[in-house]
């Protein structure tokens, strides 16, 4: 009898650690929601903050913008939706990520853009408050920081964690429009100001390691390392 009973408690327990937490729906779109992030703050775990791209009526027209909540008790509960703002007529937005510095301060990019005239760019916007509040977003990168590669695709952002004088340095990685043809290469710009100027776009790949001359799309992963290095991957082929 000891042995069924302990067989029994054994079951429970495992069930009860490895049940299926509850889904919540943040986004509640009717149209389209898509490209999620997530981002969680390293002071205070309970902190997170997602983004996605949703379906927005502005203006008589349907638009992606990219939309925002926030949660202080691990995702219980999230606040009201943000949006952030579109920076021209007719502009929509694509590809939200996000970083905490180690002092818990949030910082988004996201593309915001139109075709036919090309024109736009990466806009990074700011956060004190856990992702409830942003600031007016500035200006990352333009259109035509590469005259005829529209650099401006998946902005990939990251922050330096560590504890040497690059601590608080922020980067982004790009890659030219998808309606770009190859040969391509991937970008990146560096902000040591919490993101209000960029330095002058760079290539990521350099000599011995180039891109190559087929790959249209050149998406270069970012990190940053504890001491103080930053490091990105990108794919590289010729033929």
């Amino acid at each position: 009898m000891k042995k069924i009973l302990l067989s029994f408690i054994i079951v429970l327990l495992t069930n009860a650690l490895y049940a299926q937490p509850t889904n919540t729906n943040i986004s509640n779109g009717l149209l389209f929601d898509g490209e999620p992030y997530l981002a969680i703050n390293p002071t205070n775990n309970q902190n997170l903050v997602s983004a996605w791209m949703g379906m927005k009526f502005t203006n008589g027209l349907f638009k992606i913008a990219i939309k925002t909540r926030a949660s202080f008790d691990g995702g219980n509960t999230w606040s009201t939706v943000n949006t952030l703002p579109h920076m021209g007529t007719a502009y929509g937005s694509a590809d939200p990520s996000m970083a905490f510095d180690a002092n818990g301060f949030l910082y988004i990019a996201y593309i915001d853009y139109k075709q036919n005239p090309d024109s736009g760019g990466i806009y990074v916007a700011r956060s004190a408050d856990g992702g409830l509040n942003w600031d007016t977003p500035s200006k990352a990168f333009d259109m035509y920081d590469v005259a005829n590669k529209r650099p401006i695709d998946r902005p990939w952002l990251v922050v330096d964690h560590s504890a040497t004088a690059n601590a608080g340095t922020l980067y982004i990685t790009t890659k030219p429009a998808p309606w770009i043809a190859p040969p391509n290469r991937p970008y990146y710009k560096v902000s040591s100001d919490s993101g209000h100027t960029w330095t002058a776009i760079a290539n990521l790949d350099g000599t011995g390691f180039l891109t190559g001359n087929c790959i249209a799309a050149p998406m270069a992963a970012p990190v940053t390392t504890i001491d103080g290095r930053f490091c990105a991957i990108y794919p590289s082929y010729k033929k």
